[in-house]
């Protein structure tokens, strides 16, 4: 029976399709299918035996077949409705196939059945922590930890929890003590330098990511977490940048089953094209701000949108989004090969990816190469390394033509590499503040991790060459005393006194745009700018002044200055950023007027209206589509492509 258990049940199963069958008949017709099922599947057991039957589901689990655990898991509780191992498994299972309410309520029933084991307050501290609900997923772990002090998966949780709310320090003493119970435990090396990194010592962080990589190695998330720190780190050049993106292509990518690439796509160059756009972060989030309009102002006459989301955390933005475009498809917790799948069935013409190397990318999607054509856009600058991806959008201050050798995919150009959509509507333009307070204030507003050696003493230097001037730094770690007291200590060996220096921590993003009232001039941090900052302060009149670095994710600012027509603000070595700080701060008229003018510039430039860049986008799309449709493949070494002109001019 074992060997001819396929035919048996194709048999059984057709006659039981079959009209007209005697209530006989169709008897003997379930018992040819209780009696052709797998022995290794549905092999009678003692009907109490759950111990038996939860080793049955295990094996399925692990052996992929996931229907088959859950009937077993079932047959369990059918017997003891309080099996607690059972409820917990399931939870991992309608997790993972991304149905997070009912994942919950197996969890809760899980920890009443058991309150006792540490692992399933874990596992359903992991579920709100992926929907970012932090507070929550908190006092589970707390309560694991309660449980069993020394439970390490907890600690390491527990860590990156308060890390999100920005107790960095706390944070660290939970991984470091997940590190102390088990010094292999490569999710805690991650985080660890996550964390690091996050605190301006990217040395270490670099470090620890990867001794996570050496016991990890078949991470792709841990090798784009390192990727993407190299972004920050001054002594990773463009070669070195684009190695480690190459390394991740050949360790990840490579030996996946070679598929067949083929597309049936209409190569009908005019017709209404399908775009896709694959995403962790279609919510409230910077990389939401740059991508937004792509979501909200298409032009529906010409093109049919989707949206694969790689999450489960939604809000006011998700919703608006979900709206607004023409497909939502969540394919958080589904397989590469069943998003391909469904990419492939809804016939998307451009996939763009954007997240790049972030948290949350499904790069590995991309690499199966669903579309006929690949973009990665706005979510990472510094490109992804792989052979699938066909064109990066930049423009050519922010990836000039002497380093395109360094990306694998054929470099775009468009009329800025991000404009800016608003939240909501903007605070008005407050008056110079030197006006009325006779002392220059200088700004930071942006995140902590660009928070350089380099940059802290360039500004001390600043403050001591303009008298009387105070500088206001704002940034969410800056609610807790570490991330100031690092900052009060490198000025006051430089001699500045610290009643020259403000703190904001976390607020609102109307009172976050409100700050900037209070500020003459935005410093840029370098060797890593801003980008969805620069533009905030832009918009609020606060002009700023940037150091154009050598790798992409260094040259952004510059990049939405010089659209802006504010090149004279762009310096090009550490004392001419210095020089033109110091200059500006003395000109208040000069300054006064640019307030007055600056969020009109931004509006009449791409970088600020976000309608006409989207109509640019789009065009650019329609000539990627057509050179799809004549045949022509993408450059084998990078050509410059302007938005506007014909794409392999």
């Amino acid at each position: 029976m074992v060997g001819d258990y396929r035919l048996t049940t194709l048999i059984a199963r057709t006659l039981q399709g079959c009209a007209g069958l005697t209530p006989m008949l169709r008897q003997l017709v379930r018992e040819l299918l209780r009696r052709a099922s797998p022995p290794d599947r549905l092999e009678p057991l003692p009907a109490d035996d759950c111990a038996a039957l939860f080793k049955l589901a295990a094996n399925c689990v692990e052996a992929g077949d996931i229907a088959a655990a859950r009937q077993h898991l079932q047959r369990i509780l059918a017997l003891s409705p309080g099996h607690a191992d059972s409820l917990h498994v399931l939870g991992q299972l309608a997790r993972q196939e991304g149905r997070a309410d009912e994942a919950g309520k197996w969890f809760a029933r899980a920890i009443s059945a058991n309150p006792g084991a540490a692992r399933f307050h874990n596992s359903y501290g992991n579920l709100l922590y992926a929907q970012g609900k932090l507070d929550e997923a908190a006092r589970l772990y707390r309560e694991a930890l309660r449980v069993d002090p020394d439970f390490t998966p907890a600690h390491a949780n527990m860590g990156m929890v308060l890390c999100d709310q920005g107790d960095m320090e706390a944070g660290l003493v939970h991984l470091r003590k997940a590190v102390a119970l088990d010094p292999e435990f490569p999710e805690a090396h991650n985080s660890i330098g996550i964390v690091l990194a996050a605190r301006g010592d990217l040395a270490s962080g670099i470090a620890s990511l990867r001794r996570a990589i050496a016991l990890k190695p078949d991470s792709p998330d841990f090798h784009s977490n390192l990727i993407m720190m190299l972004g920050f780190d001054s002594r990773a050049g463009n070669q070195e940048q684009f190695a480690e993106r190459r390394c991740w292509q050949q360790r990840h990518v490579n030996p996946l089953p070679a598929g067949a690439p083929r597309h049936d796509n209409s190569k009908d160059a005019d017709r209404r094209l399908r775009i896709g756009y694959v995403s962790a972060d279609f919510r409230q989030h910077s990389a939401a701000y740059a991508f937004g309009p792509m979501l909200l102002y298409y032009d529906r006459e010409r093109f049919e949108v989707s949206c694969y989301s790689n999450s489960n955390q939604e809000d006011a933005f998700t919703k608006r989004y979900q709206a607004t475009v023409d497909h939502w498809r969540n394919i958080c917790g589904v397989p590469d090969t069943e998003a391909e799948k469904l990419v492939r069935e809804d016939s998307i013409d451009v996939l763009v990816d954007l997240s790049g190397h972030t948290v949350g990318n499904r790069l590995l999607l991309f690499a199966r190469k669903p579309a006929p054509v690949q973009v990665t856009a706005w979510g990472g600058v510094t490109g992804t390394g792989l052979d699938a991806m066909d064109y990066i959008f930049a423009d050519a201050v922010m990836i000039p033509e002497q380093i395109h050798r360094y990306f694998s995919e054929e470099v775009v150009f468009l009329p800025c590499p991000l404009t800016y959509m608003p939240q909501a509507e903007l605070p008005p333009v407050a008056c110079l503040p030197a006006s009325e307070r006779g002392f220059v204030t200088f700004g930071y507003f942006n995140n902590y991790i660009k928070l350089s050696t380099q940059a802290l003493a360039a500004w001390a230097k600043l403050l001591r060459s303009v008298p009387s001037s105070r500088l206001l730094f704002k940034a969410r770690e800056f609610g807790h005393p570490q991330p100031r007291d690092r900052v009060l200590q490198a000025f006051a060996a430089a001699e500045v006194a610290p009643e020259r220096l403000s703190f904001l921590g976390v607020s609102s993003w109307h009172q976050h745009l409100g700050a900037h009232s209070e500020v003459d001039i935005v410093l840029d941090p370098f060797p890593n700018v801003g980008g969805i900052s620069t533009l905030e302060a832009l918009s609020m009149g606060t002009p700023v002044v940037t150091l154009k670095g050598e790798t992409p994710v260094n040259r952004i600012s510059a990049s939405i200055l010089t659209v802006v027509g504010l090149e004279d603000w762009v310096a090009d070595t550490p004392d001419q950023y210095l020089s033109i700080a110091c200059e500006r701060s003395r000109d208040l008229p000069s300054l006064a007027q640019l307030r007055a003018t600056l969020r009109s510039r931004l509006t009449a430039s791409p970088a600020g209206n976000p309608r006409d860049y989207v109509r640019a986008v789009e065009g650019t799309y329609r000539r990627m589509w057509r050179r799809w449709c004549e045949g022509e493949q993408r450059a084998p070494s990078a050509r410059q492509v302007v938005a506007g002109s014909e794409i392999n001019s």
